[in-house]
């Protein structure tokens, strides 16, 4: 549900925190990249409106794709942050490169052509950082499917890859979050399995 905020009361957004629960491994995160795991990773396939499309981990020949897909998902970010009451930064300098390096992204690709992209920190809150000793929680920090190619399937299979991703590294659960009124994430998240789990608000000093 879309809210605006009355013009008494500051700005703020709320948004929903899912979480997905997976079974325990004993696999490390170097199970990642064993020939089975890597096999998994790159040869996921469904056949989706007669289109193979192929989930893989991201290249650096998808640095020019991320780049646009994200210069996209900032704007929707904008138009729901909008509606809700607050505007939204987005994610203009993310490091793109340096997630590579991370394996933190997976692209979905029909035709030779990317479609859509999911990014992935683990483990979340990142030990630097946190004030307790972190789970072994992931955590899904983007997902985006361009426009054309949604209700295709594509997202769903995306976080069918990304639970196959966290398993090897031993992740015990998956967070994510979303803007509250993005009807079409939030659908997608729970036939995936996810629940909500809290709910956090924020207030802009703009």
């Amino acid at each position: 549900m879309t809210r605006r905020n009355e013009s008494s009361r500051p700005p703020t957004m709320s948004v929903i925190d899912l979480r997905y629960q997976t079974e325990p491994t004993s696999a490390g995160r170097r199970a990642l990249h064993t020939p089975q795991a890597g096999s998994l990773l790159r040869e996921t396939r469904k056949r989706l409106s007669m289109v193979e499309i192929t989930v893989r981990d991201a290249l650096p020949a998808d640095v020019p794709f991320l780049r646009d897909a994200l210069a996209k998902l900032n704007d929707e970010m904008e138009t729901l942050s909008g509606a809700a009451g607050f505007r939204a930064e987005g994610f203009p300098g993310l490091n793109i490169e340096g997630c590579l390096q991370r394996d933190s992204f997976l692209i979905a690709v029909a035709d030779e052509e990317p479609r859509g992209f999911l990014s992935i920190y683990f483990p979340y809150p990142s030990p630097d950082r946190a004030l307790v000793r972190p789970r072994q929680m992931a955590m899904i920090n983007t997902a985006y499917v361009l426009p054309p190619y949604r209700r295709q399937g594509i997202a769903s299979l995306l976080l069918e890859s990304t639970e196959a991703k966290c398993r090897t590294w031993g992740a015990t659960g998956i967070h994510l979050g979303f803007i509250e009124g993005n009807v079409a994430a939030e659908a997608a998240y729970r036939k995936a399995g996810y629940v909500t789990t809290r709910r956090s608000m924020l207030r802009s000093l703009d």
